[in-house]
């Protein structure tokens, strides 16, 4: 009671107000998939001093387990040592704030859910954020949704964090930069190199395929490797606050009849200061539709509009060396191609895992990646 209270007086800055009620609701679908968390939606319900009126407000909670079942001891514990929530804790206190404050002064919308609350204080963590839903933003269910022009949306916030991150960089002494030690356990697990072998054993029964398997077996360990020296070994000329986990789940989309008014993000746990090809390619891959991506031309639309929205951000903020900047950005894109492939490869262990190849639906998605997979890889490994 006391941090609902505590989060409705932070959020209005309106002291005459008092909580009379709470009503919790799972509503954690709503929002993203959520790993070894716990995410509910809560109604506040409130009265001013002076007036009888209940009025209402609601907001997401997000906070870990206090006493985990069995099942959830493993994720919890690499949750805690790899400090995901405290990463996301910082991002929304320390960092969402002046991002929305720079875009805000260049007439922009913001990237995220705003902070109304959160506390480290207690037996667990507590962040209380705003109800995105009830803004009229909707999560993106199925990536089929995100048409090329929602993904033109999303790509330029991307690349309005990762501008305004530069700037912060300069400004927060050190603060952005020491947001660098949380990423997927599959960039350290050599165990996902024996599932892409297993897909590649796997492409030896598709038509067409044979350019496919020459050039890619036996070959995962050694990419697996650079992989690792893009995340750990960084040589990177120009760093920024990558989101860390750039899939769809992790999107919610406003719309105005037919068009895509603003995106947002989620998800903040993942949260590091490195090479931005890490989020772009992770993004080309896990956020658009397969059927817009599946074009070389839309992948190349993608990139040029993250690049142009960057040269944008950089020249309107006054930031030295813009042109400079762009540069450096597409080199890092050159210098970490080998993320298209992994990240590539990655979906498609993904959907192995997921699709029951006995199920009619599933097998018409098998199907078409099975066609989408030639495609992108031919044009990767060429």
């Amino acid at each position: 009671w006391y941090c609902l209270e505590k989060a409705l007086l932070d959020y209005t800055k309106d002291p005459s107000l008092y909580l009379i009620d709470y009503k919790i609701r799972d509503n954690s679908s709503e929002v993203s998939q959520h790993f070894s968390s716990i995410l509910f939606k809560v109604e506040l319900q409130y009265k001013r001093v002076t007036e009888d009126e209940v009025y209402k407000i609601s907001a997401f909670v997000k906070t870990l387990p206090d006493s985990p079942d069995q099942s959830h001891n493993s994720h919890l514990k690499y949750v805690k040592e790899s400090a995901q929530f405290d990463t996301e804790l910082k991002v929304y206190d320390k960092i969402l704030p002046k991002v929305d404050i720079i875009l805000y002064n260049l007439g922009l919308q913001s990237l995220a859910p705003k902070q109304i609350y959160q506390t480290n204080n207690t037996s667990v963590p507590i962040l209380i954020m705003e109800d995105m839903t009830s803004l009229g933003y909707k999560t993106t269910k199925y990536r089929s949704q995100l048409s090329l022009d929602a993904a033109k949306i999303l790509i330029e916030k991307l690349a309005q964090f990762h501008a305004t991150s530069l700037v912060l960089d300069q400004q927060m002494d050190e603060t952005v930069s020491k947001l660098n030690g949380v990423f997927f356990d599959f960039h350290t697990n050599e165990s996902y190199c024996d599932d892409m072998d297993k897909c590649v054993e796997m492409m030896k029964t598709f038509n067409g395929f044979e350019h496919i398997v020459e050039k890619l077996e036996g070959t995962f360990q050694e990419m697996f490797k650079k992989v690792r020296d893009v995340y750990y070994n960084s040589e990177s000329t120009c760093k920024v606050l990558n989101h860390g986990d750039m899939k769809f789940e992790n999107t919610l989309v406003k719309t105005n009849g037919n068009d895509i008014e603003n995106g947002v993000f989620v998800d903040f746990a993942y949260t590091n200061f490195q090479t931005p090809a890490i989020d772009l390619f992770e993004f080309l891959y896990k956020v658009p539709a397969l059927d817009v991506i599946i074009h070389k031309e839309q992948r190349d639309q993608l990139v040029d509009h993250y690049l142009e929205t960057i040269r944008t951000i950089l020249t309107k903020m006054a930031f030295e060396r813009v042109e400079e900047t762009v540069e450096e950005f597409k080199n890092e894109l050159e210098r970490c191609n080998i993320l298209q492939i992994w990240f590539v490869m990655f979906l498609v262990v993904y959907q192995l895992q997921v699709c029951n190849q006995e199920n009619d639906a599933d097998r018409d998605i098998l199907d078409y990646e099975e066609y989408w997979l030639k495609t992108v890889l031919n044009e990767l490994l060429k």
